[in-house]
């Protein structure tokens, strides 16, 4: 693959960048007569210098060049194939980070540099995500667009936020302690800390974590925690266990954008189902509810009118929800003995809570995609996420611990997303270049180019913006382009 900024200023030093996948250590750098003799006008960069090259790193190539060969004999869509992409780099992330736990005993300037490294490497990884879901999705069949039909969208959107965000349960010795515990609802954090996103309001960490799982829609594991409670510890009475397996009905059968749990928020595809447990079943004829309604939320080609099912079942099931907990008696007095139920769980599932209780705007735009605007038109997320990015960054201006440095990144890469959202391909393909698609590094530099080949596959890059004769070289002109990059580049695949 060969990565080059063009056209090329006379006095420029490097021309072009070409790595040779044959030998995947080395990059062969072109320079200019002034700076080097005719003679050696190629300079070799080895990975044992330079700019470098680590084994992940080296796997995860040869494994990107392999899928790219081979996507001829799978289905062939681009999805497919930058899911397969996005599941080489998590597996490179995962050895990377891996590797750097094992020598942090050890912990030097090399060490501080491959951290800086990794955190580029998953903000190139989460732009291509967001490519995928908002710029390589759009099918159609006998001129439908699915991508059009309002809910078709939130799915992906939801499981790429969730993927991206620290889980609520990732502390695992705070939450082994406060399950532990004889009355997990008195439990006291550790280090104190809002691990929920809510603010030092008096909330127990039992339920703020219970709050933060359910409002990310991860109900299933909300029940887990929620199934500790130390009433049902002991001989719980008639009233109040009518009153749990109700709120056990209710969020075991959400038929949630995204499904109950985050099993395939990675969203790198194959049969990665979660097995339906025995409460399911249970729901479904309790609620009349199918089991797998979540499912028709996925905007499938050939699925016309599966999100308007989704969307039925979903009404149907917030009915219930806000019936139950305005008239079920044992309900209402179980609200009445465990105050903090209504605010963690029941004012969640109705949509009632105030968005921006929940921390970022990641976590409100999920709220509000769960349990209030499921059905949203794709073209409007960006215009709520754009909503909720605004009052979120106005709370933290106000906030005097404000980090002005990190905070003027997060808002930089905030205008990426919402230019994505809005369909900016352009965008997308200079973010990748910015992360590292033009430092040198090989693994970026390859992961720009293929992304602006899937970006070409489905039309999001014109064909005619080919410079060559040969179908794999792709070039953003700005006079062209609606949403052309900084620097034109010239990818080659």
């Amino acid at each position: 693959m060969q990565l080059s900024k063009h056209p090329t200023p006379v006095d420029a030093t490097i021309k072009c960048i070409k790595w040779n996948p044959k030998s995947p250590l080395s990059l062969t750098i072109p320079t200019n007569a002034g700076s080097l003799p005719l003679e050696h006008g190629f300079n070799d960069i080895h990975a044992s210098s330079g700019i470098g090259i680590n084994i992940d790193e080296i796997s995860a190539l040869l494994s990107l060049i392999d899928a790219r060969e081979s996507n001829e004999s799978n289905d062939g869509s681009a999805v497919t194939l930058c899911q397969t992409y996005r599941r080489i780099l998590a597996d490179c992330l995962n050895g990377w980070e891996t590797r750097i736990l094992e020598e942090d005993s050890n912990k030097t300037q090399n060490t501080d540099t491959e951290l800086q490294n990794v955190c580029l490497l998953k903000d190139v990884m989460k732009t291509v995500h967001l490519s995928e879901v908002f710029l390589l999705s759009s099918s159609s069949v006998s001129g439908v667009s699915y991508a059009v039909e309002p809910g078709s969208r939130t799915a992906s959107t939801l499981r790429f936020l969730r993927y991206f965000l620290p889980h609520p349960l990732d502390d695992e010795r705070e939450v082994e302690d406060l399950l532990a515990s004889p009355q997990p609802e008195y439990y006291s954090s550790h280090a104190n800390e809002n691990s929920g996103g809510d603010g030092d309001d008096g909330t127990p960490p039992f339920w703020r974590l219970i709050r933060a799982l359910t409002s990310r829609g991860l109900v299933m594991d909300a029940w887990k925690i929620l199934s500790h409670h130390s009433i049902l510890a002991g001989n719980v009475n008639t009233e109040d266990a009518m009153a749990f397996a109700t709120l056990r009905d209710l969020l075991y059968s959400a038929p949630l954008p995204g499904g109950r749990d985050d099993a395939k928020d990675a969203g790198f595809g194959g049969n990665d189902d979660t097995t339906m447990e025995e409460e399911d079943i249970t729901m479904a004829s309790v609620l009349g509810i199918p089991s797998d309604a979540h499912t028709y939320w996925e905007g499938d080609a050939g699925s016309v009118g599966r999100c308007r099912g989704a969307y039925g079942h979903w009404m149907s099931w917030s009915r219930a929800v806000r019936d139950a907990s305005r008239m079920d008696g044992a309900l209402r007095g179980l609200m009445n003995k465990l105050p903090f139920l209504q605010t963690a769980v029941l004012d969640v599932l109705t949509g009632d809570s105030d968005p921006m209780s929940f921390g970022g705007w990641e976590e409100a735009l999920l709220y509000e995609l769960l349990y209030k605007q499921p059905n949203i038109h794709p073209d409007d997320i960006s215009v709520r996420a754009e909503s909720l990015m605004e009052q979120h960054n106005h709370n933290l201006n106000n906030n005097t611990d404000n980090d002005g440095e990190g905070f003027e990144t997060e808002t930089a890469f905030q205008k990426v997303i919402l230019s994505v959202m809005n369909g900016d391909a352009g965008k997308a393909i200079n973010t990748v270049f910015t992360f590292g698609g033009g430092s040198g590094a090989a693994l970026p530099a390859a992961v720009t180019a293929l992304l602006c080949d899937l970006l070409v596959m489905v039309g999001r890059i014109p064909r005619h913006m080919v410079l060559s004769g040969t179908n794999d070289s792709y070039m953003l002109d700005q006079d062209d382009y609606e949403n052309p990059l900084e620097h034109e580049i010239d990818l080659r695949c």
